[in-house]
């Protein structure tokens, strides 16, 4: 193989890891997280993925290694080959689902707060109008007593 080919191999090869670190940074989004959490939590320099992505960089295995460690719902094929799900055991609807319980119950909260907030709010209405009828009978008896 020739230089040509070689060279050829080389660009393949990076553009492969560039999706990679592009698939990674999606999942670290997925995850709420970012690429800097990571590299911190990896303990590797943060500008490690950056080089990769822009094709200057390889990601060796070590590295891929960890990942799957510190995600262990990540899914080796979707990582590595952007097949499949992106969960492992393909448990992403599981997740979503989680999720959205999670935020159903977040808002029946929400709703429960904005309930009690309305029954307070209407018990001080009532004891306003209550106590404006009474300003107006008692008005009103002084007005009878006056005489213009």
């Amino acid at each position: 193989m020739g230089r040509q080919g070689e060279s050829k191999n080389r660009d393949q090869r990076l553009k492969k890891i560039a999706q990679l670190v592009k698939r990674l940074e999606e999942f670290t989004n997925f995850k709420g997280e970012s690429i800097n959490e990571l590299t911190k939590a990896l303990q590797i320099s943060a500008s490690y993925f950056s080089a990769s992505k822009r094709g200057e960089g390889i990601i060796g295995a070590d590295v891929v290694i960890m990942i799957l460690e510190h995600y262990r719902d990540l899914s080796p094929d979707w990582l590595l080959f952007g097949t499949g799900s992106r969960l492992r055991g393909g448990v992403e609807q599981e997740n979503k689902v989680t999720a959205i319980s999670s935020k159903k119950s977040k808002l029946e909260e929400e709703l429960k707060k904005s309930v009690e907030k309305t029954k307070k709010m209407k018990a001080v209405f009532q004891r306003l109008v209550t106590s404006t009828e009474k300003s107006l009978e008692e008005l009103a008896e002084l007005h009878s007593k006056v005489k213009f």
